[in-house]
C-alpha cells in the first residue's frame, strides 16, 4: 500500500512537472515585440491607406450631394423668361437674385421678402395711401414712391394687391424670396 501511495505521489510530480516547466518556459521567452498580435508594417500598409481611401471616399461622396443641393439651389429655370411676366418663386426658399433694368417692376403673388443690394435704386408700388412695403431693418412703411434704401431686409405683407418695387436706375440687383412675377 505505502507503494501505491508512493506511485501517486511520483506521478503527481511528474505530471505536474510535465504541465508548469514548458508553461515557465514560454512565459519567459514570449515577447510581445517579437510575436505581436498585428504588427506595425501591416497597420502602416494595409489598414491605414485603407482607411485613407474610405475616408477619402465618403468625404467626396458628401461634397458631391452638397453640391447637387447647391446646383438646385442657384442653377435658374432655364425655360423660365424673366421679362415675360411668368410667375416666378425662389427655389426651396432662399433667395433669388434678380438683375434688373430701369422700368422693371418685381409683384407679388403671396408674402414676399426682398433686399435691395447696393448700387440699386428701387422705389416701392402701393396702390394704398397708407399701406405700402415694411422695412423691417430700419422700422419703416415705404409708401407708393418712397425710395428703398439699400440693405433693408423689406416684405410685401400680401400678394394680389399691386404692392411692388420699381427699379428706377439702369441696372438694379434684388434679393428675393418667395413667389413674384415681373411686370
Amino acid at each position: 500500500m505505502k507503494r501505491y501511495k508512493f506511485l501517486k505521489i511520483c506521478a503527481g510530480i511528474v505530471l505536474s512537472a510535465l504541465i508548469i516547466i514548458p508553461l515557465a518556459f514560454s512565459a519567459v521567452s514570449y515577447s510581445a515585440e517579437n510575436d505581436p498580435l498585428v504588427t506595425l508594417s501591416y497597420l502602416t500598409e494595409i489598414i491605414l491607406p485603407q482607411m485613407k481611401k474610405d475616408v477619402s471616399a465618403e468625404i467626396d461622396k458628401k461634397i458631391a450631394q452638397s453640391a447637387d443641393v447647391i446646383n438646385i439651389i442657384t442653377t435658374p429655370d432655364e425655360n423660365a423668361d424673366e421679362n415675360s411676366g411668368s410667375e416666378e418663386h425662389s427655389p426651396l426658399g432662399t433667395f433669388t437674385l434678380l438683375e434688373l433694368e430701369n422700368g422693371k417692376c418685381v409683384y407679388t403673388n403671396s408674402v414676399l421678402e426682398f433686399i435691395v443690394r447696393p448700387g440699386s435704386s428701387v422705389s416701392a408700388l402701393s396702390p394704398f395711401p397708407e399701406q405700402g412695403i415694411a422695412d423691417i431693418t430700419n422700422a419703416v412703411e415705404y409708401l407708393d414712391g418712397d425710395e428703398i434704401k439699400i440693405n433693408s431686409y423689406c416684405l410685401i405683407p400680401r400678394g394680389n394687391d399691386g404692392r411692388g418695387i420699381r427699379v428706377n436706375n439702369e441696372l438694379s440687383y434684388i434679393l428675393v424670396r418667395g413667389d413674384y412675377y415681373i411686370g
